[in-house]
């Protein structure tokens, strides 16, 4: 519903949602904040600690399936290397909804004994995809040549060579 609304008031009132929308994205950080911090309170360290096999079990299959998705998949749309090699990188972190997910599921089945047990397991899940997500992100953009291997940023805003928009140690958006 809030992103029809959004869609909507968008396209419709543009100049009237920017003053909304900038509200909303200022109150966003203590919103997430209070959410994460709920969360991980209600973590229980004694399911927790024995869940890690099955959690790495969980985050190595769902890894395996979206390279292998995602490689079939613009292998079909005809799509070559580099892009094809790396982009699964980029689809592995998942902490926003599936957080706000797996606290629903604790609730509605906490009186339940899996309840508990699922809830910290998709919690351990959320933390590795977290830890590797964004590295695994770094290496596929690296590997792909669109940004370069060293720190700091990774892209700069500008023309270059009369193209406009982003700029990457490869090019532009549009290459």
């Amino acid at each position: 519903m809030a992103i029809v609304a959004g869609l909507v008031l968008e396209n419709i009132w543009p100049e009237r949602t920017r003053r909304l929308f900038e509200t909303v994205e200022e109150l966003s950080l203590p919103v997430f904040c209070v959410f994460f911090a709920l969360a991980g309170a209600k973590i229980d360290l004694g399911i927790l600690s024995t869940m890690w096999v099955g959690a790495l079990s969980l985050v190595s299959v769902r890894i395996l399936v979206i390279w292998a998705s995602t490689r079939a998949a613009l292998g079909v749309a005809g799509v070559g290397p580099p892009v094809r090699t790396w982009l699964w990188t980029g689809l592995v972190p998942q902490a926003g909804i599936s957080l706000a997910l797996a606290t629903i599921v604790g609730t509605t089945f906490a009186d339940r004994s899996f309840g508990p047990v699922l809830f910290n397991l998709l919690l351990a899940m959320i933390a590795i995809h977290e830890l590797i997500g964004p590295a695994l992100f770094k290496l596929g953009l690296v590997r792909s040549g669109e940004v370069s291997g060293g720190g700091g940023s990774v892209a700069k805003m500008g023309p270059r060579n009369g193209d406009e928009g982003l700029q990457t140690a490869a090019g532009s958006a549009e290459d």
